[in-house]
């Protein structure tokens, strides 16, 4: 008996090692990898990044298209790169005080009480465009009292304008993501910035395109699928007197320190085209700006993954626990900085044909500049990933100051170097920036880890 159980383990060893051992594990992890790809999470995220790659495509051609229809005026193109810092700069207030807050607070509420806050959000948004339109339509009022002659009196007009809309499509697409509803926010999305490209191309090719034209189309184009959105969304806004104080109270409180380091980021990074401007003039200012758009062709993946990133690590803190939130973020941050090192190598390949190709070669010769600013843009890539890991978790006060001191050592550079380095030295600002802060935050999660 003993010699046939012996032949039969002879005979049965062979048949077992002829199978190798990958080929058990490999279906397992086809397995896994197809039920990733096709998750709905993963789903989610691709259209995200399908509807904000669109969005800043949109933005990008905008830019190119004023840029050409002002040929050797540079010097208007330079002011549509001013004017956008200002619209950039009331987006990120709006979203500090009310999208962002809605984002974190909301999936903890249910039914009415749900209702009730997202209707004090839509009046909180209506204060602040209200009040940002009537802060443009005075200034363009004192500039024109003024005698200024150029196009800039009609582009704050049309900034008065177009900020109700942009920052009201603004507001509904983080409603929309805060839900996880990121198919109605792409059919917004493509609706806005499919009619802004083509009234944009029909304004060029008939040649009355103005950079106060550009501000008036998008503005026009970016409120009425807002208006429509929300419109067959209003049975889920709930509208209390008693809590408008309450939910304010509430968007403040967590708002306050995303705000304060809002207009830390804002005070350093948005303020070096003005920087160019003083020392430099509006040209200078739009070939910056030319470059920032041709470097920020990244600008679609990072925008697309951080948008989705933060409320979705916000339901993830909610359901799996804080300790797996953060575990996918940093994932996420790991895997931003090797798509930012790639970023970087192509932009030194190709940056320079693509600024000819886009602007022509009059905004050419700037490589060095070109390559800096690609720097800066790869390490803003980490940033936003960690931004969006911060306010997650609920520490927006590593935010503001990492902002702060960031900002502090952009404004120093700015003021060392811009006056003698020109471009370069305001692209050496902007890296400066980014780097400050990528590595102020790191020092404060670890002191916040050992303490």
């Amino acid at each position: 008996m003993s010699q046939i159980g012996t032949s039969e383990q002879n005979i049965i060893k062979p048949s077992m090692s002829a199978v190798p051992p990958e080929s058990v594990k490999a279906e397992p992890i086809v397995r896994h990898l197809f039920a990733k790809v096709f998750s709905r999470s993963y789903l989610q995220g691709t259209v995200v990044l399908f509807d904000q790659g669109f969005c800043s495509i949109a933005s990008f051609l905008t830019g190119v298209m004023v840029a050409r229809a002002c040929g050797d005026n540079k010097g208007e193109y330079g002011l549509y790169v001013l004017g956008l810092t200002l619209l950039l700069t009331l987006q990120f207030v709006q979203r500090c005080l009310v999208s962002i807050p809605f984002t974190v607070h909301s999936p903890h509420l249910n039914g009415r009480d749900h209702a009730t806050y997202l209707g004090s959000t839509l009046i909180h948004h209506l204060m602040l465009s209200g009040i940002a339109a009537l802060s443009f339509a005075i200034l363009a009022a004192v500039v024109t009292s003024a005698g200024r002659t150029d196009c800039f009196p009609n582009l704050l007009f049309a900034l008065a304008a177009a900020c109700v809309f942009v920052l009201l499509r603004d507001y509904t697409r983080y409603i929309l993501l805060a839900q996880l509803r990121v198919w109605a926010s792409l059919q917004m999305g493509l609706a806005a910035n499919v009619t802004t490209i083509g009234f944009l191309f029909w304004a060029y090719k008939d040649g009355w395109l103005t950079a106060p034209v550009a501000y008036f189309i998008t503005g026009g184009c970016s409120g009425l699928p807002a208006i429509i959105m929300l419109l067959t969304r209003s049975k889920n806004f709930s509208f209390d007197k008693n809590r408008f104080i309450g939910d304010l109270r509430i968007n403040w409180h967590f708002g306050k320190w995303t705000l304060a380091a809002t207009g830390a980021s804002t005070l350093g990074i948005q303020s070096i085209p003005w920087f160019v401007l003083f020392w430099y003039g509006s040209v200078s200012v739009a070939v910056f700006g030319a470059l920032l758009s041709v470097a920020g062709i990244i600008s679609p993946a990072i925008l697309g993954v951080t948008t989705y990133l933060t409320p979705k690590l916000v339901h993830q803190v909610k359901t799996e626990g804080l300790a797996t939130a953060m575990r996918k973020g940093l994932m996420m941050v790991k895997i931003m900085a090797v798509f930012a090192v790639l970023y970087i190598i192509f932009i030194c390949a190709l940056g320079e044909k693509i600024v000819g190709i886009l602007y022509t070669v009059r905004y050419q010769g700037h490589l060095s500049a070109l390559v800096i600013i690609a720097v800066g843009t790869g390490l803003g890539a980490i940033n936003i990933t960690l931004t969006a890991l911060i306010r997650a978790t609920g520490n927006p006060e590593i935010e503001f100051w990492s902002s702060g001191y960031a900002s502090i050592v952009c404004i120093l550079i700015s003021i060392s170097l811009i006056p003698m380095f020109g471009i370069v030295g305001a692209a050496m600002a902007m890296t400066g920036s980014n780097l400050a802060f990528a590595a102020i935050t790191r020092l404060q999660k670890v002191w916040m880890t050992q303490h």
